[in-house]
């Protein structure tokens, strides 16, 4: 949904139930990982963002957050089929906030600069069949500086993104640890046909 131009939202319910899914699992050694059916499964949750461009390109602001409910399903003794245990390695609960600031047209031949902002919230997360051991929630900065350049027949993209700003230590799986602080520049350039 957008509304006034310049805010749009949007709001998701799922619910899917699924027989014979196969989950990747680790074993004894880290480097080997298992395909294992875990039979039936049934997943619900919300979804829901939003995002307002105050000005944009110049100023926005968006966000969004997910509930997730996964859980395996097994028969119980009075032959009902019951879901209980939740999905291991399957966040509760997951979510970011971002921020977009920019300027646009600055010459004739530098289009816009902008830096973007995002906090990424990760829920925890079973680490066990039987939901005993949980992974801790973590949460993550990411920053962003892109520049677009028009030359002459062409134009030109320079992105410069930095993952984990705030060199957080965390695994998403037991065993595997995120990289720390990261960074990557990428460049695009587009000819004029």
């Amino acid at each position: 949904v957008d509304v006034l131009g310049g805010i749009g939202w949007d709001a998701t319910y799922y619910h899917i139930k699924m027989e014979d899914r196969i989950q990747w699992t680790p074993t004894d050694n880290p480097r080997i990982w298992s395909p294992r059916n875990i039979g039936r499964t049934r997943s619900t949750g919300w979804e829901f963002s939003g995002e307002w461009k105050i000005l944009p390109g110049e100023l926005e602001l968006r966000g969004d957050y997910s509930i997730i409910d996964a859980k395996r399903g097994s028969v119980v003794d009075d032959g009902t089929m019951r879901y209980v245990d939740r999905l291991i390695y399957i966040p509760l609960d997951k979510g970011s906030v971002g921020i977009l600031l920019g300027r646009r047209e600055i010459t004739s031949w530098f289009r816009a600069l902008s830096i973007g902002l995002r906090a990424i919230h990760t829920g925890e997360r079973f680490i066990l069949d039987d939901n005993s051991i949980t992974l801790p929630s973590q949460q993550t900065l990411d920053g962003s500086i892109t520049a677009e350049f028009v030359l002459p027949g062409s134009t030109a993209t320079v992105i410069y993104s930095a993952r984990n700003l705030d060199d957080s230590d965390y695994e998403v799986m037991p065993g595997y640890p995120m990289p720390r602080f990261n960074h990557s520049l990428t460049i695009f350039y587009r000819i004029s046909i």
